[in-house]
């Protein structure tokens, strides 16, 4: 790679694009698996001793409350994926709505990038970036900070240009370059 050269893209991102992130970060911090483990288990243990306190007295009951931790026990992880997807969409409405379609900026060199957006300008290095993750959808490079960039490859016009060039930094300065087949909620 030419050390002078830079690649710069311009896109704009929308409410679907910082959706799609908060529920990405929410899924590879494991918050949401640890989340659903807890809840189904313990509708489960509930369900459970219900059942066994009403089995001496109404076996009836009991073989409902069997029941219903059975269908709550699989149909949590649904709920909690809607649940999440409404609560991150309430927050991304009220608290990113300003940056909807705003242009952003980036232009790459060999060693760092430059962000410009509506909320300013930020000249990173190559260095303080940990890992890059690729979706179906998306490029997140992920800063040591523990922030993200949001690259909405379907926004891109040289999407291959900016992947091919990324893999390229990441493999010279030594940098996880992960693709995930994520698809999104």
């Amino acid at each position: 790679m030419n050390e002078n050269k830079e690649l710069t893209i311009q896109y704009p991102l929308h409410k679907e694009d910082f959706l799609q992130y908060q529920l990405f970060y929410i899924d590879q911090s494991g918050m949401a698996k640890r989340s659903a483990n807890i809840g189904r288990f313990l509708l489960l243990a509930i369900f459970t001793i219900l059942a066994l306190i009403f089995y001496k007295f109404e076996k009836h009951i009991a073989i409902y409350f069997v029941i219903s931790a059975i269908i709550c026990f699989l149909l949590y992880p649904l709920f909690q994926k809607w649940y999440y997807k409404r609560f991150f969409n309430k927050f991304v409405e009220k608290q990113m709505s300003k940056r909807f379609g705003q242009p952003i900026t980036l232009t790459f060199t060999a060693t760092d990038f430059h962000l410009q957006d509506i909320t300013g300008e930020a000249h990173i290095l190559f260095t303080n970036i940990e890992e890059i993750t690729e979706t179906n959808s998306y490029i997140f490079p992920k800063l040591k900070t523990g922030g993200h960039i949001i690259i909405s490859k379907s926004k891109l016009p040289q999407e291959e240009e900016v992947r091919t060039w990324l893999a390229k930094c990441c493999e010279n300065l030594g940098i996880a370059y992960h693709r995930l087949d994520w698809k999104g909620q």
